[in-house]
């Protein structure tokens, strides 16, 4: 067979049998972990693909990200698929079949040798640490940058064997593309000199080899400083006052042994994993199990110097693997946990070169016949059971309620599982259950503000509404500006007949320009303040004019008149005297009120008739 036509038939093998594996989302949900920020319930992406969708995508920091491509992605799925999970899930798939197809035709094309650069392909492709970054549709960026990185990468091969200003230019807007879709590959340039070393076998002056990439290395910091500073805007990073140095640099260590741990060994992963500092801020972040990492780390990376002339391809894996975790190893910590799957998605390319061209490589040379059987036999076997396993994980993440019980069978002291757990209970109406689950995160983690609110939530539901306001009060305590939290508050004292409190709390939310409220918050709290101006029993709170036009507002950010609305205009109708157009707007509020609301709904109907305005009891 000739090396073309093995090429095709690897290639093809390597593409469908990625999209078997992950045609099993085609039938997975959205899940309770971003998706909502980054897809569902995200306005920008309401009318798919529009020109201030456009201005919007690179101009937002929406989600603490600068990542207009990715936004890009999520709107054209939305142009074309409306909110259908499956072809989201769809797009991912082939996303992340097309990064491993590039990666194939890259490496085979640089070192001639196809079947173990189909290894590391199907390496890549198949382990379930890729199930995070590809099944989870908020993790777009993951699979979308990666093709782009591996485009890049094909490009800069190009561009290594015939220089010309055309194939540099693809190198450049390939980079900056990929780096528009996820900024982790700000290490891209560090890439290509280590493949300069292997298997490109580059070897003139590193100085010279630096100075070339020198528009690679602009284009990676002017990303970073963006980055950061849209992370520290949407207050994604964590100063070194609340995560300091030892903690980071422990949790680092421990990090990298463990990412190269669950490529060897891929048996318990989960979809978050806790950062010890944010259970445990006042122990030692020093223990045993730390130092050891960090010892396993600095000797792994010395043994790889010391082959780098006998095994460039272990040297080269070794770097490609630490070298591109920095961005996301926790130095910087971002978020909550300690590390995640995801993050492993263009690292775990490393180890797999060192481990077919490193390991299996020098065996078949040295026993050409049975060690080329017995290294096939090995390689085949092995990818067939991270295939296996990566069929169990994908299935992990097919709903809300089956990724975070997954999650709480792996981890312990997981309060951002028990948490997402009892939001996808509380969807399910099992009301209880997800009280137990909120109960629980909060013995975990006492300041964890959001688990107050979502608690606080759940308790004005089921009628429990001087409990939700301690709850809201202690979310606004740990993070004044809790704007949901804020708008809980507000909500809960106004029915509570609390007026002058609820007026307030909400106005305050609606006087400040946060970016971290949606339209549909933004609208629920001008309606709640709207009904509290309109039907105060105290004449010096009621205003029917601001009252009116808080609500007009709330109308045109909801995009929709529901009962509440229509019932709040109402209500500032007849307060300025309107009676006729509160009668019109009351009745069309009751055609939407359920059965429970229309009791209360008439009897503020005969009033208005009446030429009587409401007030709250």
């Amino acid at each position: 067979m000739s090396a073309r036509a093995a090429r095709w038939l690897l290639g093809g093998l390597l593409v469908l049998v990625t999209l078997g594996l992950y045609a099993r989302t085609l039938s997975h949900e959205f899940v309770n972990l971003d998706d909502d920020v980054y897809v569902t319930a995200n306005p920008a992406l309401r009318d798919g693909l529009t020109l201030p969708g456009l201005r919007w995508a690179f101009t937002t920091g929406h989600a603490a990200n600068w990542h207009p491509l990715t936004w890009l992605s999520h709107m054209l799925d939305v142009e074309f698929f409306d909110l259908d999970p499956g072809s989201h899930h769809a797009t991912s798939a082939l996303l992340h079949a097309l990064a491993a197809l590039l990666l194939f035709l890259w490496l085979a094309g640089a070192t001639g040798k196809p079947f173990p650069s189909f290894l590391v392909a199907a390496f890549f492709a198949w382990h379930p640490l890729r199930a995070e970054s590809v099944a989870w549709v908020a993790e777009r960026k993951d699979v979308l940058s990666g093709a782009l990185f591996f485009a890049a990468l094909l490009a800069y091969g190009a561009w290594t064997r015939e220089k010309s200003r055309a194939r540099g230019l693809s190198v450049l807007v390939l980079f900056a593309a990929g780096l528009l879709a996820k900024p982790m590959l700000v290490t891209f340039p560090f890439v290509c000199l280590l493949v300069d070393l292997w298997p490109l076998g580059r070897t003139d002056a590193l100085l010279a080899r630096a100075r070339e990439k020198a528009p690679l290395f602009a284009l990676s910091l002017a990303s970073a400083a963006t980055t950061l500073l849209v992370q520290q805007a949407g207050g994604a990073t964590h100063p070194l006052e609340r995560v300091d140095l030892g903690p980071r640099l422990a949790n680092a260590a421990s990090s990298v042994m463990r990412y190269g741990a669950d490529l060897l060994w891929p048996v318990k992963l989960a979809c978050f994993y806790p950062h010890p500092s944010s259970l445990h801020p006042l122990g030692s972040p020093w223990t045993g199990g730390a130092a050891l990492a960090l010892a396993l780390v600095v000797l792994a990376s010395a043994l790889a110097w010391r082959t780098r002339r006998a095994r460039p391809s272990v040297f080269v894996g070794w770097c490609w693997f630490l070298g591109m975790l920095v961005p996301v190893i926790g130095l910087v910590q971002v978020g909550l946990q300690s590390h995640a799957d995801r993050y492993t998605y263009l690292p775990s390319v490393g180890l797999g070169l060192a481990l077919v061209f490193g390991g299996l490589e020098p065996l078949r040379a040295r026993v050409p016949r049975i060690g080329a059987r017995l290294g096939g036999a090995l390689a085949i076997a092995g990818l067939g059971a991270l295939a296996l396993l990566a069929w169990r994980q994908i299935g992990t993440w097919r709903t809300s309620r089956t990724l975070f019980e997954h999650a709480l069978e792996i981890t312990r002291e997981n309060f951002v599982a028990q948490s997402n757990l009892g939001q996808a209970l509380e969807s399910e109406g099992r009301l209880a259950e997800a009280r137990e689950r909120y109960e629980a995160a909060l013995a975990i983690a006492p300041q964890a503000a959001p688990v107050h609110y979502q608690l606080g939530r759940l308790l004005f539901r089921i009628g429990e509404r001087e409990r939700a306001i301690r709850e809201y009060r202690r979310a606004l305590e740990l993070e004044p500006l809790f704007e949901l939290a804020r708008i809980g508050l507000g909500i809960s004292l106004s029915v509570q007949g609390q007026t002058t409190e609820a007026i307030r709390e909400l106005g305050t939310v609606l006087d400040r320009d946060s970016r971290a409220l949606s339209s549909a918050d933004r609208a629920a709290a001008g309606q709640a303040l709207a009904w509290c101006l309109a039907t105060s029993p105290e004449d010096d709170l009621r205003d029917g004019a601001r009252a009116r036009t808080i609500a007009e507002e709330s109308l045109r950010l909801a995009g929709a008149a529901s009962p509440a609305l229509l019932e709040t205009l109402a209500a500032a109708a007849a307060e300025l005297g309107e009676f006729e157009q509160a009668v019109r707007l009351e009745e069309r509020a009751l055609e939407g009120i359920p059965p429970s609301g229309r009791r209360a709904a008439a009897e503020r109907l005969e009033l208005y008739r009446s030429g009587r305005a409401y007030r709250t009891p």
